[in-house]
Formats: structure tokens, C-alpha cells, sequence
């Protein structure tokens, strides 16, 4: 691996695809409807992901609680 080789980084957490927020902002539904859950879908939906490179064959990252990250070292990105 290059000691700066390219990096994405796709993540879930508080600010990142949270369904758990969207759901609460909505008024915790019991039986949401067709158009709460597009609603959503749409609101946490993964954005494009983040794309970082290596320094010195290191990554250095800040994860909140629950945070959950898919990192792609090198190759296609």
C-alpha cells in the first residue's frame, strides 16, 4: 500500500444516516405511514462519501459514540 494511498470513508452516526433522529423528529409514529417512510429514507439517506488520503500510511480518525464507518484503503474508490 502507498504511504498515501486514497481512502473513502462512508459513515453512520449522530449527523450521518441516524433513522433513529428522523424517526423522533417526526413524532415516533407507531405506524408511520408510506409517506413518513420515504420521508425518512430520503432524510437519511448516505451522501456521497468522504474521501481522504493516507499520511504516512496513517488515518486518523474521530468517532462519536455509536458511530459506525465503512474506510476503502487504495484502489477504486
Amino acid at each position: 500500500m502507498p504511504a498515501n494511498a486514497p481512502v473513502s470513508i462512508s459513515r453512520v452516526d449522530d449527523d450521518h444516516g441516524n433513522t433513529l433522529a428522523a424517526y423522533k423528529a417526526m413524532g415516533s409514529p407507531l405506524d408511520p405511514t408510506d409517506a413518513q417512510v420515504e420521508e425518512m429514507n430520503k432524510e437519511t439517506a448516505l451522501g456521497a462519501p468522504e474521501h481522504l488520503t493516507l499520511t504516512d500510511n496513517r488515518l486518523n480518525l474521530k468517532l462519536g459514540a455509536n458511530a459506525l464507518l465503512l474506510i476503502k484503503v487504495g484502489g477504486n474508490q
